[in-house]
């Protein structure tokens, strides 16, 4: 096998980790340490010897931090964690792995003394990732290439607005995911997140008119979104199941009815869709394949062993020594060869 074989047979993986405050609802006035963060930090650089025992190569993580006006209210300055936590970025640095900003829209209400998710006022959310991309800049001294939004929410202005703020990979977007108006544990929103049915699959540079769709022939973007890892549910050939199916390929395409499921790693995957089957969909289903995938930092609540069952899937699974670990832009270089 040559270099390019051999550079072609790799499954470029991307895991990326939102750094955040374990609590939705920050205490303003009494803010918690970022536990999560603390416990994540230690199980994941020790994941990380593993997969490279398993791949015969170095990993690259991808960290995404929460440095908007949420975090800069509750603590003081939108860098705390940076600060708080110097160690862990500069050896997550000497890795090479990616460091990004991770923008949620929560603003304190007034009148409801309370949290509010103000996705729906475009204003506050440029000033959200306006203030995110200013926060990294001056903690790293470097501008941050890589985003991703909270709540899985996105809009065609605000990948505009990164666009033009120089983020160049957008790792929002979940294939299959409906429109969400409302959950009860998080902060209300003042706005729908959109829905993820018909996006393409496969990184792609998106329309400046609708982000869910590739750019127009001939116009050139800087920005690329890189939708996170779909599979599908298996329904089985009941006869009543015809239904499930019809509206599975309704809502997602004859090209996305196979990628219509987030394989989010907080889920208890079992039966005949475990996490390893799920990935095998996943790879099957893909002309060149990768994966992407995104947990929260603090993953060592209640979610735990669904976490820990997800990532040790990967370092079992049959093609583990053909995964990459990498940051964005190593994987677009790995499904350009």
């Amino acid at each position: 096998m040559n270099n390019n074989d051999e550079v072609f047979d790799r499954i470029p993986v991307i895991l990326c980790v939102d750094l955040e405050p374990d609590d939705f609802f920050v205490d303003r006035n009494n803010p918690k340490p970022w536990s999560g963060f603390e416990f994540s930090h230690g199980y994941l650089q020790d994941l990380r010897s593993r997969f490279e025992g398993a791949t015969g190569r170095s990993v690259h993580f991808c960290w995404s931090i929460r440095m908007d006006p949420q975090v800069a209210i509750a603590y003081g300055s939108p860098a705390w964690v940076v600060d708080q936590y110097a160690a862990f970025f500069e050896e997550y640095r000497s890795h090479g792995d990616d460091l990004g900003i991770h923008v949620h829209t929560y603003r304190w209400s007034k009148s409801r003394d309370a949290w509010l998710d103000d996705c729906g006022n475009p204003e506050w959310v440029t000033e959200c990732l306006e203030s995110s991309v200013d926060s990294f800049r001056n903690a790293f001294g470097e501008s941050s290439q890589t985003l991703r939004f909270g709540n899985f929410w996105l809009s065609t202005r605000a990948v505009n607005e990164a666009e033009a703020l120089g983020l160049k990979y957008d790792l929002t977007i979940e294939p299959g995911l409906q429109s969400i108006l409302k959950d009860g544990n998080k902060p209300p929103q003042s706005g729908p997140t959109p829905d993820f049915f018909r996006v393409p699959r496969v990184p792609y540079r998106p329309s400046i008119t609708d982000f869910r769709n590739q750019s127009d022939a001939g116009r050139s973007r800087n920005i690329t979104m890189i939708p996170l890892t779909s599979a599908y549910i298996e329904l089985g050939w009941h006869p009543g199941r015809w239904r499930h199916r019809l509206g599975r390929l309704r809502r997602n395409g004859i090209n996305g009815r196979l990628q219509n499921q987030p394989l989010s790693m907080w889920r208890k995957w079992e039966g005949r869709d475990s996490f390893p089957l799920m990935l095998d969909r996943a790879i099957a289903a893909q002309e060149r394949p990768y994966l992407a995938f995104a947990i929260r930092s603090d993953i060592n609540g209640k979610d735990f062993p669904a976490y820990d069952s997800c990532l040790k899937a990967l370092l079992d699974h049959p093609f583990a020594s053909r995964f990459a670990f990498c940051t964005p832009s190593e994987a677009l270089g790995y499904l350009a060869a």
